[in-house]
């Protein structure tokens, strides 16, 4: 492959041409489907997060300390993390969300009927065993 040194300046098509005539086709095939997936990652991440900001509540919560750990590592350092979730629970209420890491969130319940509504539609992961069903009644009942 050898190109021609021409006499005068090039425009920027020339040299496209020159490069388009010169290269292996499926490495520009490879190029635009890695920019194409690209596109359409971005598009449905973002359509994926708009959309869910639209059909649920929008909770409190305290603000994210890093996109990378969220509030991880001030609950890591704190002597009693139970008293910082305690903190916000008076602060935003019983319903609250936590950044977490690399901008996820959780969401936290700390009111006994709200927990016990949630682990009655959702039963994938919770297993009710009679003995766990009775304790988990026992300790709703008193509070």
């Amino acid at each position: 492959m050898s190109l021609d040194v021409p006499d005068r300046a090039v425009t920027a098509s020339e040299v496209l041409d020159t490069i388009l005539t010169h290269s292996r086709p499926y490495q520009w095939y490879a190029f635009h489907a890695a920019i194409a997936s690209a596109a359409v990652w971005t598009l449905l991440r973002w359509l994926r997060t708009s959309r869910g900001q639209l059909r649920t509540t929008q909770l409190r919560g305290p603000p994210s300390e890093s996109f990378l750990y969220g509030v991880g590592k001030r609950i890591l350092n704190a002597d009693d993390a139970g008293a910082e979730y305690e903190a916000w629970a008076q602060e935003y209420g019983p319903v609250f969300t936590v950044p977490s890491t690399l901008g996820s969130n959780s969401i936290v319940l700390c009111d006994p009927k709200a927990i016990a509504h949630f682990y009655s539609k959702e039963t994938w992961t919770y297993i009710q065993t009679p003995l766990i069903k009775t304790i988990f009644e026992h300790s709703v009942r008193g509070c």
